[in-house]
């Protein structure tokens, strides 16, 4: 007759090893959805060819967060509104500042050649911080894509103007797809009211 105590510490060490092989075995990887602006809507051209514009020297866009991070973030507004949270299974294809920074150089080039700072040479600088990016939540089921753009206008050492723009595009879905094309909309209004903006300054 088998001894009873053997088999017993047999069958709890298989399950130890079993437990411990299963917990060593990585995980498969999360499959990310990366998401960009896609096409940029630009408006049609006027019909009448406008005064030609100086140049226009484009900074880096500043953000107060991590300017490399892709992450796409959302707040639960409804719940904790000074919580930051990332989506676990989607990203942005690069950091937002890359992708507004896209947005609103095709939106300004349709008034005036627009070039990168040290590119070449230009009498106008100007410099952005991109203050707030993401998609928040106010119920379970509806949030909306909001941007803050803040824009410094210089001339040499001489600060022409300064303003900052902000809007909020409600998303259509409740997710990541729902807030990346909300973002990507927002982006573009406020790209167009910054180039109006800029077009009633003198240069």
């Amino acid at each position: 007759m088998p001894d009873i105590k053997s088999t017993c510490r047999t069958a709890a060490l298989g399950a130890l090893t079993s437990l411990m092989v299963a917990c060593a075995t990585p995980s498969a990887p999360v499959n990310k959805t990366t998401y960009d602006f896609g096409e940029i809507e630009l408006p049609a051209p006027a019909a009448q060819a406008p005064t030609p514009r100086a140049p226009l020297a484009l900074a880096e866009i500043q953000t107060a967060w991590g300017q490399s991070s892709t992450a796409m973030q959302y707040r639960l507004a409804y719940a904790n509104a000074q919580q930051v949270l990332p989506y676990r299974e989607a990203s942005w294809r690069m950091p937002p500042a890359q992708l507004v920074a896209q947005t609103v150089r095709a939106v300004l080039a349709q008034q005036r050649p627009v070039v990168s700072l040290g590119e070449g040479s230009a009498p106008l600088l100007l410099q952005l911080t991109l203050e707030s990016f993401g998609q928040s939540f106010k119920t379970p089921t509806s949030s909306q894509g909001s941007v803050r753009l803040r824009a410094t206008l210089l001339k040499g050492d001489q600060l022409l103007a300064q303003r900052a723009f902000a809007t909020e595009v409600p998303a259509a879905t409740a997710d990541a797809a729902g807030g990346a094309r909300a973002l990507s909309e927002a982006t573009r209004q406020v790209a167009t009211e910054l180039a109006s903006w800029l077009g009633g300054i003198p240069d």
